[in-house]
């Protein structure tokens, strides 16, 4: 048997680094006939959750409660799926995210959101990425989240440089 090639998937690979250098990543990938909830043979959940100390992740659309690897979900939402995205990290960990997106429709781009810091960051292949230090413990959904959109305008943020902030 001969596995025939997947055509080109619009996927987004996001990662997390910490200031140890170790790094924790999970996929979201848009395909026709998958739904908000769990798709069995698409979505992955992720091993060893409970065993490390700095893990990157997301929730379904339609939470289950369990932490994935590989989350599919339908082609056709991206300006109205947000994905739930968990960060597992101690105080004082310096995070930074970054994204490897691949074949989006032109124009999408992704933005993570931090609502602790009520911020939105464009997250690209090469110079754009998203930067903290914890403040307090990471675990679980509810700080983070991942939107695909046109621009900042969609998102109902209507100026990107009222979002620079300094904590100290």
């Amino acid at each position: 048997f001969q596995k025939t090639a997947t055509p080109n998937i619009p996927s987004i690979v996001l990662s997390a680094e910490n200031n140890s250098g170790k790094i924790s990543t999970t996929d979201l990938k848009y395909l026709g006939g998958m739904s908000l909830g769990l798709d069995p043979g698409y979505d992955a959940g992720r091993f060893g959750a409970a065993n490390s100390s700095f893990g990157l992740y997301t929730h379904l659309v339609t939470d289950n409660g369990v932490d994935f690897a590989i989350q599919a979900v339908p082609e056709n939402s991206y300006d109205t799926t947000v994905i739930p995205i968990g960060l597992d990290a101690n105080i004082g960990t310096q995070v930074t995210f970054k994204a490897t997106i691949t074949n989006l429709p032109l124009g999408k781009k992704v933005f993570l959101e931090d609502r602790s810091l009520n911020l939105f960051t464009e997250l690209n292949n090469t110079d754009k990425t998203y930067t903290l230090t914890l403040d307090s413990q990471s675990s679980g959904i509810g700080r983070f989240f991942l939107h695909t959109q046109d621009n900042l305008s969609t998102l109902a943020v209507a100026d990107v440089n009222k979002l620079k902030f300094s904590v100290i």
